[in-house]
């Protein structure tokens, strides 16, 4: 077989199975001319026929010999094949005339030439049968041979006999060709189809593969994430949820359908309206892409859990919706810490609430112990220690006051808390003088711990002011002004229409217990600080940095 099929695939089409057609002649004739030579010799060897039985034992060999024989091409071996079926054919007709088999011979070499070799091959069988027809008739004309069919018209008998097999040959090679190129262009398309196919199935099972890959990634993440992944494809109304989260819901493992209405089955009756609302409100929407919501979801076991849902819109440009992808989370342990962590802090408010309330307790104790000392002082100057020193305790007590009345305990409103600290100055020291307070405040909001030293200045210019400013004036204005300069910057200007500032001041003024407090205090603060009188007013400024004091202040005096 491997010496009529080398370098031969079916690719080849036709000419592949021409060459194979031709091997399976090659190597089933030998066997079967054997056992037909066999009966064919006693026949013939009966018949005193000598020379016909030398060909058939000569063709014989031939065959066998062309299908042996390695050194031959497949096309010598093809010509050779032809020129022993003409051999035959001619040595038929030779001896048995019309009534042999000599011209199915004929026909069967343009047969065999059409099937074995190619058409054209079989078109010049068909002239070399014509020429060896005609030389036959030439033959008979001359008396060369005998013609025993007919005693007259011996060669127009000769042609009649002969042009049917001429022209079964001629309608061979006309329907052979349309035959073969019908079965050429089939097995072109089935090549073609079955390209198609092996593609096809080559990227089905790539697009498997991803898809395999993709569930694998979903499943992974479901399981780093604790998710439960879902989606709304719009087009088909069908949802999908997948996971591991079997808490939430169940046969998640793969993608599995759900309804919309089984979902929002789920959600608890309180959170129902608001999650299905604000749901459908995005779906409806043409814009909106992002939905998220917390609400509690029924678990298979029956209990609900807190989850944070978050979806996103897939959209087509005119803005229709095709799926809607999301996950669900379960925050129920997260929700848990949150619910301990408030009442952790609502403790701890009432608690620091509390403390505030009882240091500003205290202190007005110690102010009221302080007060029944004044009472009881005959001593002017020790008087008006005993009234500073109360001045001071209830500017703290101040910024302890607002803060157990505040829902902060950390911030303090600095103009308010100023206002109210001079307000209680004023109220206590009750001087003869009619003072107006006048505010002008920016919303200014600092920490505690600037909060006691800022008030601590503030106290100090102010009772200053009362006591020395306003001698002999039947009332007097006090003005003042918190301002927020710039981000994280706040001043505060206290101006009153008194008498103005002494002659020497500060100088003479530096060893006061009261100025050496306010040196100190606005050291502290990093402030700026200064007086500024212009005659008719005097105004006490500071200015400094609100928001960078965090650790307690240690106040230390001189």
């Amino acid at each position: 077989m491997r010496n009529f099929m080398q370098g031969s695939d079916v690719a080849e089409g036709l000419d592949y199975w021409r060459k194979k057609l031709f091997a399976g002649i090659m190597i089933y004739l030998p066997p079967l001319g054997l056992l037909l030579v066999l009966p064919s010799l006693i026949v013939v060897i009966n018949s005193q026929v000598p020379g016909l039985a030398i060909s058939y034992i000569l063709t014989l060999f031939i065959v066998t010999f062309i299908a042996l024989y390695q050194n031959f091409t497949l096309f010598a071996r093809k010509i050779l094949f032809l020129f022993v079926l003409y051999f035959v054919a001619s040595v038929l007709l030779y001896y048995l005339n019309v009534m042999g088999s000599a011209l199915t011979y004929f026909y069967g070499i343009t047969i065999f030439a059409l099937l074995i070799a190619s058409n054209r091959a079989g078109l010049i069988t068909v002239f070399i049968n014509a020429f060896i027809f005609g030389v036959y008739g030439l033959l008979i004309h001359f008396g060369l041979v005998e013609y025993i069919l007919r005693d007259s018209y011996k060669v127009a008998s000769w042609l009649t006999i002969s042009s049917n097999s001429l022209i079964l040959s001629i309608v061979s090679v006309i329907l052979f060709p349309i035959l073969f190129d019908g079965l050429q262009e089939t097995i072109a398309k089935y090549r073609i189809a079955q390209n198609e196919l092996n593609r096809s199935l080559s990227e089905l099972k790539q697009k498997n593969r991803e898809v395999e890959l993709t569930q694998t990634r979903y499943n992974t993440i479901c399981k780093i994430t604790n998710e439960v992944i879902w989606e709304w494809d719009f087009e088909n109304d069908v949802h999908f949820w997948m996971g591991e989260h079997d808490n939430l819901v169940k046969n998640t493992a793969h993608p599995s359908e759900i309804s919309l209405e089984s979902w929002f089955g789920k959600i608890h009756p309180d959170d129902l309206e608001r999650v299905k609302g604000s749901f459908l409100g995005v779906v409806q929407s043409d814009t909106a892409k992002d939905w998220k919501e917390e609400y509690r979801f029924k678990k298979e076991n029956g209990s609900y859990a807190w989850v944070l849902d978050r979806g996103f819109i897939i959209r087509e440009p005119e803005g229709k919706p095709v799926r809607f992808v999301g996950g669900m989370l379960d925050i129920s342990p997260m929700k848990d810490n949150e619910m301990f962590i408030r009442e952790s802090l609502e403790e701890k408010e009432t608690l620091l609430a509390e403390i505030h309330h009882r240091v500003k307790n205290n202190l007005a104790a110690v102010t009221g112990m302080l007060q029944l000392q004044l009472f009881q002082e005959e001593n002017e100057q020790l008087s008006e220690k005993l009234i500073d020193s109360m001045m001071r305790i209830k500017s703290i007590a101040n910024i302890h006051e607002q803060l157990y009345q505040s829902k902060s305990f950390s911030r303090i409103d600095l103009g308010r808390s100023l206002e109210q600290l001079i307000t209680t100055v004023i109220e206590t020291m009750q001087t003869g003088t009619e003072i107006t307070l006048q505010c002008e405040s920016d919303d200014v909001e600092i920490s505690v711990n600037e909060a006691i030293p800022c008030s601590l200045v503030v106290n100090e210019i102010v009772t200053n002011i009362i006591k020395h400013a306003f001698t002999k004036k039947p009332d007097g204005i006090i003005n003042l002004r918190v301002a927020s300069k710039s981000p994280g910057t706040c001043r505060i200007e206290i101006t009153d229409n008194g008498v103005g500032l002494p002659d020497g001041f500060p100088e003479k003024a530096d060893k006061k217990l009261g100025m050496e407090l306010i040196s100190t205090l606005t050291r502290q603060l990093e402030a700026d600080y200064g007086y500024d009188d212009s005659g008719d007013t005097t105004t006490f400024y500071m200015e400094f940095k609100a928001g960078i004091q965090e650790a307690p202040l240690d106040v230390e005096f001189a």
